[in-house]
């Protein structure tokens, strides 16, 4: 599918004509099935982001899940390669993309499989600083 078909008019979103400075530092699209997110693709047309920056609205709470915590992502700005830090915890997902004003949910399944309590923080690295991951109240 063409860019221009879905937004109607021509826009350089991989900067391949390199029309004066670029538009957008980001191009999003997501892949679905069902109503469901079956796969998504990040092009950066100037390069992956690195300046830190103070604060990206990046908010994530956990819930437990089958012995389990399912984390819950929400940024305002784009969260770029976000690394998952979990002493204790594997992720069923690392250094993936959040668009802005995306969510994201991924599993931290206990290593050994015994139970530990959460101690989890989120590292993109375009942010100055790791966010922590709070537990949901109970019954969200």
């Amino acid at each position: 599918v063409k860019a221009e078909s879905l937004l109607g008019r021509f826009s350089d979103t991989t900067w391949a004509y390199r029309f004066g400075p670029p538009n957008h530092d980001v191009v999003f699209v997501s892949l679905l099935s069902g109503g469901r997110v079956v796969g998504r693709a990040f092009h950066f047309p100037t390069g992956l982001p690195i300046a830190r920056a103070d604060d990206l609205g990046l908010v994530a709470t956990a819930a437990p899940e089958d012995g389990a915590f399912r984390v819950t992502l929400r940024t305002r700005k784009l969260a770029c390669a976000v690394a998952v830090d979990a002493r204790g915890f594997e992720p069923d997902d690392d250094f993936f993309h959040v668009e802005p004003g995306g969510e994201r949910s991924l599993l931290l399944r206990p290593i050994g499989g015994e139970k530990k309590p959460l101690a989890a923080r989120l590292l993109p690295v375009n942010a100055a600083n790791a966010t922590r991951v709070t537990l949901a109240p109970s019954g969200t």
